[in-house]
């Protein structure tokens, strides 16, 4: 299935010149290691949680295409976290976000950058 991850321009940095996205500790899933992917090829930043209200970089500056069957609907990987909490949940899934367009994998994805 073809994903995107969307980065800014120095995290593209690293991400080009290993090839592959690398899993990262997510505080909000208690250090639970993921890509986070989706579907959308033209991204609702809001959508997906990519506001940089935290954080100076524009992270919908660059794209990388994917091509995995490793990645799954995180809806469905949240289903088998029973550790995953309530605060947590609010974080993730505030108001006029779009969580049946998020992916997640556990192990690193090949990616290839497409703008």
């Amino acid at each position: 299935m073809t994903l995107f991850h969307y980065t800014c321009s120095c995290a593209a940095k690293r991400i080009s010149k290993r090839g592959f996205l690398r899993p990262n500790p997510q505080p909000a899933l208690g250090g639970m290691p993921l890509v986070w992917l989706t579907d959308q090829d033209k991204p609702n930043r809001f959508g997906l949680g990519l506001t940089s209200n935290t954080l100076k970089c524009d992270r919908l500056e660059c794209r990388y295409r994917c091509e995995t069957d490793i990645a799954e609907p995180w809806t469905n990987w949240l289903a088998k976290q029973p550790f995953v909490s309530q605060e947590a949940l609010g974080y993730l899934l505030g108001t006029g976000r779009q969580p049946e367009h998020w992916y997640v994998a556990a192990r690193p994805v090949w990616a290839e950058r497409d703008y």
